[in-house]
């Protein structure tokens, strides 16, 4: 009879694997260690499959308006802005004068919001305009916008009042208002226009409040004309 070998484990008593064991056993460890190294390394924030994401599909989130990445266009200075009249005139109880804001600088700036107007007495009292939407000469209303202004570009405001005393039909209204201190939206430096309207005869009244509408293009008083000898000269 054939008496087969085997290796003992000293320590244990079980019997040891032997040459063939020990290789195939090899060949497992390395397959192993081959499908480890094939796969891709997780980065440092998560798992392998952020390694090889395309940025565009990225699943981060952001909170808040996200940044521009054009360059912002800056706010019209008093230093390159030209503030005039454009018209003044009245029909009925209505009286408008439309103000012009005129970009002197080199550059595209903007303006948004309402224009801060304050109308002055010959006595020296002064009245600050309220906002308004829109007077019976424009503007038009519609959505609200910042106004691009080009190098030389323009855009307008329009200041309403009233010329129809108050109480009795022959009272007259208060002294009139014979300037108007304008200053771009958010205040800045201010420029001094006269108060004269032409086809009254006579200063801005000041029967009723004054108020002044917001900052627009000069398109948005197109179906708005001016009424006879409106126009300032």
């Amino acid at each position: 009879m054939r008496i087969r070998r085997a290796w003992w484990n000293v320590v244990t008593g079980e019997p040891r694997m032997g040459l063939l064991g020990l290789l195939a056993a090899a060949g497992l460890v390395l397959a192993a260690c081959g499908a480890v190294s094939s796969s891709a390394a997780p980065d440092a924030k998560g798992s392998s499959a952020d390694a090889t994401r395309s940025p565009t599909s990225s699943s981060s989130s952001s909170l808040g308006p996200v940044a521009d990445s054009g360059s912002a266009v800056s706010a019209c200075s008093g230093s390159h802005l030209n503030i005039g009249i454009v018209n003044a005139g009245g029909i009925g109880p209505n009286v408008g004068m439309r103000i012009r804001f005129t970009n002197t600088g080199s550059s595209t700036c903007e303006l948004a919001g309402y224009p801060v107007v304050v109308g002055v007495k010959a006595t020296g009292s002064s009245t600050v305009a309220s906002h308004i939407q829109s007077t019976m000469f424009g503007p038009a209303v519609g959505k609200v916008t910042d106004v691009a202004i080009p190098p030389d570009g323009r855009a307008e405001a329009e200041i309403g009042g009233a010329d129809n005393p108050t109480g009795h039909e022959h009272s007259t209204c208060p002294t009139p208002y014979r300037w108007f201190r304008v200053a771009p939206p958010g205040g800045g430096p201010s420029t001094t226009v006269t108060g004269w309207v032409h086809n009254l005869d006579s200063y801005f009244p000041s029967c009723g409040t004054i108020g002044v509408s917001r900052v627009v293009l000069p398109s948005a008083f197109a179906n708005f004309p001016p009424p006879p000898n409106y126009h300032w000269k």
